[in-house]
């Protein structure tokens, strides 16, 4: 499938129709679901590299991709604490704040929560 013709797969008029799109081969991938968008490598693809490359993650999304403008877009945390002279703290940071954080490359596991669901439900029913 090509990449345009991806895109137009998962785009419609039930609120997905504006997602991002980004540029991935989907044949490296076996589709779960589009909307909301949910797909994994083919094993194949997953072990030709001891350290999976970003184009090779897996996908999983809970509803539509929000399509933001990156120059307004802000983050509001509100922190809660039980120390009594600060019980509440609030911070708002901009997209253009997160990017001038310095950066740092990590080796780490991330495994989507979903693996092995079908073994699951083979033994009980599961909830995703």
């Amino acid at each position: 499938m090509s990449t345009s013709a991806a895109a137009a797969a998962v785009t419609g008029k039930d609120g997905y129709g504006d997602e991002p799109w980004c540029d991935r081969s989907l044949e490296n991938y076996v589709v779960r679901a589009k909307h909301p968008f949910n797909a994994e490598v083919k094993l194949d693809k997953l072990v030709e590299h001891f350290v999976t490359p970003t184009e090779r993650h897996f996908r999983r999304n809970h509803g539509p991709i929000p399509n933001i403008d990156g120059d307004a877009w802000t983050m509001t945390v509100e922190i809660n604490t039980q120390r009594p002279s600060v019980r509440k703290s609030v911070h708002t940071v901009a997209l253009a704040d997160l990017r001038r954080l310095r950066q740092f490359d990590v080796v780490a596991v991330l495994e989507c929560a979903g693996n092995r669901r079908d073994g699951l439900k083979a033994i009980k029913p599961v909830n995703g």
